[in-house]
Order: C-alpha cells, then sequence, then structure tokens
C-alpha cells in the first residue's frame, strides 16, 4: 500500500457510549494541549466544554 492509498482508505470510527467521564480526564487533556507547540508558537487556543449531553 502506498501513502496517496493509505490516506484516501483511511476512516474514521467514533463509539459513543453512555458512561460519565471523569472531571480528571478532560482537565488533564486540556492541560497537556496547553503544553503543546505550534508554529512558532502563534497559534492561539480556545477550549470548552460542558458536562451535559
Amino acid at each position: 500500500m502506498d501513502v496517496y492509498e493509505a490516506v484516501t482508505r483511511r476512516r474514521v470510527v467514533r463509539g459513543f457510549t453512555d458512561r460519565p467521564v471523569p472531571t480528571e480526564v478532560p482537565e488533564r487533556v486540556l492541560s497537556a494541549a496547553a503544553w503543546s507547540s505550534s508554529r512558532a508558537d502563534l497559534t492561539t487556543r480556545r477550549a470548552g466544554g460542558t458536562s451535559r449531553p
């Protein structure tokens, strides 16, 4: 398989459940995202969340 074929055949599958996500999980993900780098550190970031469906 070449790169073009791999990219064009790629599929995203998302599975959702009714289980609640512990509060610490999104907090940790957002904390890691705040430390991530971007090109020349020029990218502004915005994040939001909700605890209700």
